[in-house]
């Protein structure tokens, strides 16, 4: 198993994007509990404890996990972003990771605010088109220092991926407290995103980003939201 304790400190003209802290679990519970900031999140308000344990766990062994979007001025945490694990595709040659941000619901479309208080610079940019592009530069420089990136392993994946493993000890994995595979660490070759169709503002920075910044691709993904990728040679 890959061993890699990254721990990076990312910064736009407003924010600053740190991993999470112990000390971060009230803001986290604060907003993952927001009815409006959640509302058109898949799955909806809910208790953030568990996974946001297991995220600074992911920290110890991962180049990635959740992070702290905090406010360059104040401090305040104003948002989580993650580049968080995709799915193993039963392809050990291609992995991905997939972008998610929320943001509390009073930052929505900020643009200019009072530099000395808080959010606000004389670029004007929003700061969730900001955290979006920054996270993909991310995970670009990851590609670039040919980090393999962790993706999920099914229960039905188990006996397959076992048997690979053992006739090629190139595949790189991570078991579980059980001795069952849990994860997969793979060339990162996707960056991915999924976004409702009815959050329009979200949906426009996305397709900004991913399609016209990055040359990415965007196709349905279910009834009610879009895949959103950027393909990393």
């Amino acid at each position: 198993m890959q061993t890699l304790t990254l721990r990076p400190f990312l910064q736009t003209s407003q924010v600053i994007l740190r991993p999470i802290e112990k000390k971060d679990l009230n803001a986290y519970q604060t907003l993952f509990q927001d009815t409006t900031a959640m509302r058109l999140h898949a799955g909806g308000p809910r208790d953030i404890t568990k996974r946001f344990h297991n995220w600074i766990q992911r920290w110890d062994i991962h180049p990635y996990s959740a992070l702290a979007i905090t406010d360059k001025v104040s401090k305040k945490v104003i948002g989580h972003a993650i580049l968080g694990h995709g799915d193993y595709e039963n392809n050990p040659y291609k992995g991905f990771s997939e972008i998610a941000i929320i943001l509390a619901p009073s930052y929505w479309n900020t643009q200019y605010g009072d530099p000395k208080s808080g959010i606000g610079t004389a670029k004007k940019a929003h700061v969730g088109t900001e955290v979006i592009r920054t996270l993909i530069n991310y995970a670009k420089s990851l590609k670039e220092l040919a980090y393999k990136v962790p993706c999920d392993v099914t229960e039905k994946q188990q006996e397959a991926l076992e048997r690979l493993c053992s006739n090629n000890k190139e595949w790189q994995v991570h078991k579980n407290r059980d001795g069952k595979i849990d994860w997969i660490y793979l060339p990162l070759k996707e960056i991915r995103a999924t976004c409702d169709k009815a959050n329009t503002a979200a949906h426009k920075i996305f397709h900004k980003v991913f399609v016209e910044e990055n040359k990415g691709t965007v196709k349905p993904f279910g009834k009610e939201r879009d895949l959103f990728t950027i393909s990393l040679k």
